[in-house]
């Protein structure tokens, strides 16, 4: 018996450790007890699974659980009383509720796998895979509440991501940070495959490498998902079908407010923000600015599509492609605050996005989520004057200066340009100004190349930076 189940006709029982195949029993006979001593060397968490198979490929399955009050700090696993995971044991314990749909996981603080024993070895082992889904709901707690530094490397690994195949599965408002992936195939930061799932709010940082396709910054594949309000800064590299955010999409998968700022590279269909997207449903208010590389079909946004993106952008400047056959590229001045009228067209600046704070976000839009926690706090209520640098730097003939007022101050302004020599170039503004972020373009038409300083002056401050003119 397997499960309760007659295992009469199967043809094969295979034995999984960790999702790695260990054991195969063929052709075994009815009623004839079968038995498998495994022997570890190292102390850790194991997860087994017995899968019978038939000679059509149909089977039977059992896997060995663990009481679920010892697994986690707290909860029920109900959508009202969530298991409580606030410690990378308690991830990992995740794993063995997959195939289960209705149980409710909630973070409820950063968890650290940069130690032992997650990040040695071939690091962490993905949570599901495609005989065995996550098929429950996984939420987190806000961006200060982080996953940090997950690791595999694994050359031959599939779905080599924090999850490795969700399906009917919602993740919300969960961020990765020091991410470090290499794997083979279908490899994301958050999710290697992800199927009809429900991502919302969630954000990735680090590097993901994958040998051969669908290979993303967020998510490896996605299938007739939603993917709403998310970004990746990850640098991807693979071969075919490489994105920013997403590797590939098909079917009726939704993305819409999403961004990607990570470098990609890989050698065909290549994208800043998804490598291949064959959708019947048109990405929609997405951005990318990372650099983009490939030998054939790159794109600035996209590679392929079915539909083409509605006010969806990428920097022609940053990502190196200034001819893309999906999207609208724009100069990085048309992208950055303040925004160009024919950029961000129709986005909604009220309750999604938000300008982006000159000293870290380099005046990109941000997703409103992302100020919403102490860590951005100094975005929203700055509480001190900032002078960014110029962008770009070396430039000829325009560049971007952008400086902030703090809340509470009302004065005189003044932003003004000197040669090497202190003697005064121009003067941008001279006004008064109240709290908020500016930004003003600079033209040197007329000036030799050189060095130059810029200056803000108020009368509680006084900030000077360089830069430099090159012709």
């Amino acid at each position: 018996m397997l499960n309760g189940d007659p295992i009469t006709e199967l043809s094969a029982i295979y034995v999984y450790r960790n999702f790695d195949l260990i054991y195969t029993i063929n052709n075994p006979i009815a009623g004839n007890p079968e038995s498998y001593t495994d022997i570890v060397s190292a102390t850790g968490n194991y997860t087994y699974k017995v899968v019978g198979v038939n000679s059509q490929g149909y089977g039977i399955n059992a896997r060995i659980d663990l009481p679920a009050g010892e697994l986690f700090a707290d909860g029920a696993g109900t959508e009202t009383d969530p298991y409580l995971v606030s410690t990378a044991d308690q991830l990992n314990n995740v794993r063995y509720f997959t195939d289960r749909d209705s149980v409710y996981f909630k973070q409820t603080d950063t968890i650290e796998l940069g130690v032992a024993p997650w990040n040695e070895g071939k690091g962490w082992i993905p949570i599901g895979h495609d005989e065995s889904e996550f098929m429950g709901s996984f939420i987190g707690n806000t961006i200060d509440c982080t996953i940090d530094n997950l690791a595999i490397n694994d050359s031959t690994r599939y779905y080599a991501s924090l999850f490795g195949a969700v399906h009917n599965a919602e993740i919300d408002d969960v961020h990765l940070k020091g991410v470090n992936i290499l794997g083979i195939a279908s490899c994301g930061a958050l999710a290697g495959v992800s199927i009809r799932s429900k991502i919302t709010a969630c954000s990735t940082e680090g590097t993901v490498v994958g040998v051969e396709s669908e290979i993303g910054g967020l998510i490896g594949a996605s299938i007739d998902d939603s993917i709403t309000v998310c970004y990746s800064n990850i640098d991807v590299t693979g071969n075919n079908g490489i994105g920013g955010l997403i590797g590939l999409t098909v079917e009726n998968t939704v993305v819409k407010n999403c961004y990607a700022c990570g470098d990609v590279e890989g050698y065909e269909n290549v994208g800043g923000l998804i490598g291949v997207n064959f959708t019947s449903v048109p990405t929609e208010n997405c951005y990318s600015t990372g650099f983009v590389s490939g030998s054939n079909y790159i794109g600035g946004l996209l590679s392929q599509s079915d539909y083409y993106p509605i006010h969806c952008y990428w920097d022609i400047e940053t990502s190196g492609e200034s001819l893309s056959p999906f999207g609208e590229g724009r100069k990085t001045a048309d992208m950055t605050f303040p925004y160009s009228d024919s950029t961000y067209v129709g986005w909604d600046f009220e309750n999604v996005w938000i300008q982006g704070w000159p000293t870290k976000y380099d005046n990109y839009p941000l997703l409103r989520w992302q100020t919403f926690t102490s860590i951005e706090n100094d975005y929203s209520t700055p509480d001190k004057f900032t002078l960014s640098q110029n962008y770009p730097n070396p430039f000829n003939p325009v560049t971007k200066i952008s400086y902030s007022i703090p809340q509470g101050f009302s004065g005189d302004v003044k932003l003004s340009i000197y040669n090497a020599n202190g003697q005064l170039v121009k003067e941008l503004v001279n006004e008064k100004k109240s709290f908020g972020i500016y930004s003003v373009e600079f033209n040197s038409e007329g000036l030799n190349s050189g060095m130059y300083f810029y200056r803000l002056k108020t009368a509680n401050s006084d900030i000077s930076k360089k830069m430099i003119l090159l012709k």
